[in-house]
């Protein structure tokens, strides 16, 4: 910590401002693609050309057919966060209401890096070691950027008495902004954690046992077929009352 503070002393010192901005590019490079998504999230340019689209005359039934997927599919990411194709959003809907509450549509919008359709009706969570990699090294950088700032915070009291009324300013403005990189590197393990906790959620509502079966009569529920004892006193308690 000594070491880093004493570089940055001499590299505010010595005016340089390329050391400087190197270190900003740094912070702000490792999440790079994250930022541009979550921009491009905002923009809400491809719904009004999607609209605009479909109100152009001479279409043909596929090219419309694919721009109301398009656009449908852009409503509910807006409104829900939820990505992906007519399957895999029905599929998370009918999950989030067979959940009784324990899923949300906020909960698959974090952690849809991680889900995967399967067989056109089961959604899983898959986690690969790289993903608890890069878990591990996000949390381990953002510390290192909270301690960064930190020490950015501490360098006025910590140096020498700097004189200069801007200096300390650009201190603690690069403090400001280190400290704000680091909370946004805790913010991208929110889709990893989300995938943890929804795994066995979705696991166990997926299981064959909580899907709906027809029953004709005289067969048992799903979950009564490794209770034969249940059928029989059921069929004893019939032929008492009709007796």
């Amino acid at each position: 910590m000594d070491t880093l503070i004493d570089w940055l002393i001499k590299a505010w010192d010595s005016g340089n401002v390329a050391t400087l901005a190197f270190a900003a590019l740094l912070l702000g490079g490792f999440k790079l693609n994250s930022i541009l998504s979550l921009a491009q999230r905002i923009s809400g340019r491809r719904r009004r050309f999607l609209v605009d689209a479909l109100k152009q005359d001479g279409l043909d039934a596929a090219t419309r057919a694919f721009l109301l997927e398009e656009l449908n599919a852009l409503l509910v990411q807006r409104a829900t966060g939820i990505v992906g194709n007519q399957v895999y959003r029905s599929t998370v809907l009918a999950l989030i209401a067979r959940s009784s509450g324990e899923l949300r549509a906020g909960q698959f919008a974090r952690a849809g890096r991680f889900l995967q359709l399967r067989d056109g009706s089961r959604i899983d969570v898959v986690i690969r070691r790289s993903d608890t990699f890069e878990y591990w090294a996000t949390i381990l950088y953002g510390l290192f950027l909270l301690v960064l700032a930190l020490g950015l915070f501490s360098l006025p009291k910590l140096a020498p008495p700097i004189g200069n009324p801007i200096a300390v300013a650009g201190l603690i403005a690069l403090g400001v902004a280190t400290l704000a990189f680091g909370c946004f590197m805790f913010a991208q393990t929110m889709p990893y954690t989300v995938a943890k906790r929804i795994a066995p959620v979705l696991q166990r509502l997926q299981s064959p046992a909580r899907h709906d079966i027809a029953v004709e009569p005289g067969e048992s529920r799903p979950g009564e077929a490794g209770l034969p004892c249940l059928a029989s006193a059921r069929a004893s308690l019939a032929a008492r009352s009709m007796a």
